[in-house]
């Protein structure tokens, strides 16, 4: 049996023991964040630029990224904060002639 939740609270359903608060302000027990990358919503667990691009598996030296309309430059990566619903644009350099 579960308790009636106010609507001015946040929970969370915790399987079939019930549900447990998460936290003042809604966020997520978890590490994961929900970002817009070039359009598509991505859950990742990456908390700086430099994370995700290695999360996803690219190379610093051959993308450009943008967060938040703001164009960050590569030697910001390591310091640049995700935080959900960061709206990132990513472009991939990509060699040839």
């Amino acid at each position: 049996m579960h308790k009636q939740v106010k609507k001015d609270r946040f929970w969370s359903k915790n399987d079939h023991y019930g549900c447990f608060f998460v936290d003042f302000i809604g966020a997520c027990m978890s590490d994961e964040i929900t970002i817009h990358i070039n359009g598509e919503d991505r859950i990742v667990q990456a908390t700086t630029l430099s994370e995700l691009v290695t999360e996803m598996g690219l190379e610093k030296r051959m993308i450009a990224i943008e967060c938040n309309l703001e164009v960050v430059p590569r030697s910001q990566y390591e310091s640049a904060a995700l935080k959900n619903g960061d709206r990132i644009e990513l472009v991939h350099m990509i060699g040839g002639g």
